[in-house]
């Protein structure tokens, strides 16, 4: 088995077991699948593969139970049929999934269960082999889903050895492969499929954007009883995204999702309590939701209750549980929990102040984009208060801070071209930034300064440069970053799966 760094190859790391249940006639059979991800594999592209390959697995073990019986046998069916037909009659479970780092790799663990209720299979079976219709419908689309499934494969393995000039290409035919694949089991009716086939549809990758079809099969999803549909349904209709705004819509989805064990629906139902959207305020609600979904490691959740334990909104005031929970959204990778413990540290908040902590948590979420974390990063760089004074590296942080725009950072880094501080003296640039300062603070104190600022340089410049200043101005848009400050439809995209379904 040959591993590549860059490798969109998967590999079965975990095992294949087939534990009795309480009665003999059904039997459980689990596999766990890893799948490492290569360099041009998406989540979502990684979800479907690392399922495709768990699926396959866990049908062709059901095969091999299946036909063992002897009643089974007597429909004198070959091996591959009664794999082909097992797939046809079985559904897949997803019983968890996880996405991890490792020797420089992301991979997805995924474990699938399928429940072979034996008495069913036969007399699914007795239907399939009676109708010779059925049997060749059965016959011809299970053998295109596992040409799909070979051509993928095979596709997969192209792309981990491909040289990057040919990567491109590789991948764009594997895309239209993964597509057929989707839509291909989506048709047959499997859930999971319709509702990645909706998303599809919804973000116009894999398939043409359209919102009316992205709907459509994220509805029929939701409606067999997925959970992630449910919550994505549920959400589109709270924010009004596809669907007209409906709360009552909204609250039925949601509450489906979230009581199916879905955290972005208990996180969401539980917003709903808290704003009284649709529903009577309720502070019992908003925490039993947010705890549910924190308990179940979701790190949205997490920040979210440490929140109400810090503010004391709805529950009593109690920094030791919001301390608690912060870390654990930290440690989870959310920008405004790391952001947080490191205020914590920097001013002793409820702990020994520690600037050495401070500082690493400060950098984290500025490394994954948090503003307000670069934007404090440029000051303790400017100031020399805390690390060793460094106007490069504080004009550094300013400026992302500034381009995913934070005020304060941008105030900031007009001052440093102003003044020529850690950077070449541009008046140009330093107008810029006032200028898009006091568009963006709210604060009207701190925006009237920013005014004085821009007024200021503006009597050294041309009449000439300020025109430049003020396009540039307009021109500029901010660079938000959704890993610190989840974007909620690039949150629901990449990590509504991820969650319990």
């Amino acid at each position: 088995m040959i591993l590549h760094l860059v490798s969109a190859v998967a590999i079965l790391l975990g095992t294949i077991s087939v534990p009795v249940l309480a009665t003999a006639e059904i039997q459980t059979i689990t596999v766990t699948h890893t799948y490492i991800m290569g360099d041009r594999d998406s989540k979502e592209d990684a979800r479907v593969l690392c399922y495709m390959t768990a699926k396959r697995k866990a049908l062709d073990k059901a095969g091999v139970l299946i036909e063992s019986s002897s009643e089974v046998k007597n429909f004198q069916l070959t091996k591959d049929q009664v794999t082909s037909y097992s797939a046809a009659i079985l559904s897949i479970e997803v019983v968890k999934e996880e996405f991890g780092f490792k020797n420089g790799t992301t991979n997805l663990t995924m474990t699938v269960k399928a429940n072979v209720d034996m008495a069913d299979v036969r007399k699914r079976l007795t239907e399939i082999v009676a109708d010779k219709s059925l049997q060749g419908k059965v016959d011809v689309q299970q053998q295109q889903i596992r040409k799909l499934e070979q051509q993928l494969q095979a596709l997969n393995e192209k792309l981990g050895g491909a040289p990057e000039s040919s990567k491109d290409e590789v991948q764009k035919d594997r895309s239209v492969e993964l597509a057929a694949y989707v839509r291909l089991n989506a048709e047959r009716g499997e859930a999971r499929a319709q509702y990645h086939l909706g998303l599809m549809y919804l973000n116009g990758k894999g398939a043409p954007q359209d919102h009316e079809q992205a709907v459509a099969w994220i509805r029929r999803a939701a409606e067999q009883g997925f959970a992630s549909a449910e919550a994505f349904l549920g959400s589109m209709y709270l924010e009004g995204f596809g669907l007209p705004q409906d709360y009552a819509q909204a609250l039925v989805w949601l509450r489906k999702g979230a009581e199916k064990g879905n955290a972005y629906a208990q996180l969401k139902l539980g917003q709903m309590y808290l704003m009284g959207w649709g529903v009577l305020q309720d502070d019992a609600q908003v925490f039993r939701w947010w705890m549910t979904a924190a308990e179940a490691g979701d790190m949205f959740a997490q920040f979210q209750l440490a929140s109400l334990y810090f503010t004391g909104k709805g529950v009593p005031k109690d920094d030791t549980q919001a301390f608690r929970w912060y870390v654990k959204a930290a440690e989870a990778g959310h920008g405004d929990a790391e952001f947080q413990l490191g205020w914590t540290y920097e001013t002793g908040y409820g702990v020994t102040k520690d600037y050495q902590r401070a500082l690493r948590w400060y950098t984290k979420a500025a490394e994954a984009g948090h503003a307000q974390s670069q934007g404090t990063l440029g000051w303790w760089y400017e100031s020399g208060t805390v690390v060793p004074q460094d106007n490069g590296q504080a004009f550094r942080w300013y400026t992302k801070a500034s381009e995913a725009g934070n005020a304060y950072a941008q105030g900031n880094l007009g001052l440093m071209y102003y003044n020529g501080k850690g950077v070449t003296q541009d008046y140009v640039q330093a107008h810029k930034w006032f200028n898009i300062a006091a568009a963006t603070e709210t604060d009207k104190g701190k925006r009237e300064g920013y005014i004085k600022n821009r007024d200021r340089v503006a009597r050294m410049m041309t009449a000439q440069q300020i025109a430049e200043a003020q396009q540039l101005a307009r021109e500029w848009k901010p660079k938000i970053s959704c890993s610190a400050h989840p974007c909620l439809w690039a949150e629901m995209f990449l990590d509504s799966m991820i969650r319990t379904f």
